[in-house]
């Protein structure tokens, strides 16, 4: 047995982390972690092994019954898991049961493809993450278009700008950006601040001027 110079426990020839209080083995006196910080810590689970022992959420190692600590990584065992509150930084630990499947996270769309109907008609868009589109209309005189081009259903008369608005798709959620348009750009019947993003989604009403158009994803 090798005793441990932190707190004088016996631990078993080869440990790199004392099984009672996580010193490292080769630099006694060193605490592993930090002291908990104040805010209540969020409670998880061991998954059971056979003998009473368990598997290290943090490495994936089995330990020995009695084990205050992994052998392997000196982690904490069977003690709270902390995810400070808003801190990107941290995420929930799952513990999956051995055997257990869980399907994989959901990640963000790469590209959507939704649609623009007035009560004329409807035009299509297609959003992938970085390309901006613009909202707006044609215009001969200027040799000028946009990419969801809204003269068809009387952009002109209906007081659409040639650059209105922008659409981006960003992590997975597409906004519009009122272009400091002359008539306006609303959302729901709100009226967007210029140049400052607006999640839009699923059934939006959306309004250029006074053209009215509904948001659908495909």
């Amino acid at each position: 047995m090798v005793k441990c110079a932190s707190c004088g426990k016996d631990n078993q020839p080869g440990s790199i982390f004392c099984d009672f209080c996580g010193s490292n083995m080769a630099t006694a006196n060193v605490p592993s972690y930090p002291p908990q910080p104040s805010y209540p810590p969020v409670q998880q689970q061991q998954p059971p092994m056979a003998g009473g022992g368990g598997v290290c959420s943090q490495c994936g190692q089995s330990y020995i019954p009695g084990s205050g600590f992994c052998d392997s990584c000196g982690s904490p065992l069977g003690a709270p898991v902390v995810i400070p509150p808003g801190n990107s930084d941290f995420a929930t630990v799952l513990i999956q049961p051995q055997g257990a499947i869980y399907p994989p996270p959901v990640q963000p769309a790469a590209s959507v493809t939704a649609r623009l109907v007035s009560d004329t008609g409807e035009i299509s868009v297609f959003l992938t993450p970085g390309k901006i589109l613009v909202l707006g209309r044609r215009d001969a005189a200027s040799n000028h278009t946009a990419d969801i081009d809204l003269e068809d259903f009387g952009g002109h008369s209906k007081g659409v700008g040639r650059i209105h608005a922008h659409l981006v798709l960003e992590n997975g959620q597409v906004f519009v950006i009122d272009q400091n348009a002359v008539n306006f750009t609303y959302v729901n019947g709100v009226k967007l601040t210029p140049n400052v993003r607006q999640p839009l989604n699923n059934g939006d009403q959306l309004k250029a001027g006074i053209l009215l158009l509904t948001y659908y994803v495909n």
